[in-house]
């Protein structure tokens, strides 16, 4: 396993990192699970947490816990700052809801402190001035060691940055859906980043084919398929083109890993073969 620095941040994480999000079916959930301790013994270092907004368990929140409690200072562990499901006397972004997303994933995890908080998808009804605020206090308070953004365009992301540079903060990382697909899209914000001192946590679209989509995961473009996918017409989590022996994904991760502003990759926990899958795409080292 290739490890790289997270922007200018201390951070060093393994190239690719593991997703994990609520699974509709037990099988999954034990699929997961087992995924998610193939991940640690093959390298991986990095966990992507997303909790369901509308409260459903997670199915990895348990082996996590203890896998947190067994190394924590070899783990980094990121949350995203959940949109809600319901109407609620809060928008996403705000300093509530910030706060109360952190706050419920400490409780659920049972643990002190996230590496990164994400400020997930950049919201024009909030100022910026508050989601930076918010975002140094859960610093500030020890809940959590640095700040990142998801799905923010360049622009609010590089205001806010500065915004952060006034609490004493560096934003340090980015998370964005990069495909060699939609080149264009991602050398915009690969070069937006350039120079930043921002890491770049990319999600390659056709890894996420064999997981359902969540709030912080796209759907998967239907031209961006193979063709056996395409025609299927199964659900989501019983087609996995790892399995079919289709290389799309793993192509899409190598094209994403030579990106020379991305420092890690993130693939969904759908089950150890799948995870075997890419770990063969990885490069050796950069």
């Amino acid at each position: 396993m290739a490890y790289r620095s997270l922007g200018s941040s201390g951070l060093t994480v393994s190239v690719l990192s593991l997703y994990l999000a609520a699974v509709p079916t037990p099988r999954a959930a034990e699929a997961q699970r087992a995924a998610l301790e193939h991940g640690h013994r093959r390298g991986i270092n990095h966990f992507v947490l997303v909790q369901p907004p509308d409260g459903r368990p997670l199915a990895a929140a348990a082996p996590l816990n203890q896998l947190l409690r067994r190394q924590r200072d070899r783990t980094v562990l990121s949350v995203y700052a959940q949109r809600p499901l319901q109407p609620a006397a809060m928008h996403h972004g705000s300093r509530k809801h910030l706060r109360a997303s952190l706050d419920h994933t400490l409780a659920d995890l049972d643990i002190d402190y996230v590496d990164i908080l994400y400020a997930h998808r950049y919201n024009p009804q909030v100022p910026l001035e508050e989601t930076a605020a918010a975002l140094a206090e859960a610093i500030q308070r020890g809940k959590a060691l640095h700040a990142g953004v998801s799905y923010w365009p360049p622009a609010p992301a590089r205001n806010l940055a500065a915004l952060l540079y006034g609490h004493g903060i560096q934003l340090t990382a980015h998370h964005s859906p990069l495909s060699s697909h939609r080149p264009d899209d991602a050398n915009d914000l690969l070069r937006a980043l350039e120079g930043t001192g921002v890491g770049c946590l990319a999600c390659p679209p056709r890894a996420f084919a064999c997981s359902p989509p969540t709030p912080c995961v796209p759907e998967v473009p239907a031209a961006a398929l193979d063709p056996a996918q395409r025609a299927s017409g199964t659900a989501r989590w019983d087609y996995c083109p790892c399995r079919h022996q289709e290389r799309g994904p793993q192509r899409d991760l190598e094209w994403v890993l030579a990106q020379p502003t991305v420092t890690t990759a993130c693939v969904p926990t759908c089950h150890p073969g799948c995870l075997d899958a890419y770990l063969t795409a990885l490069p050796a080292s950069r």
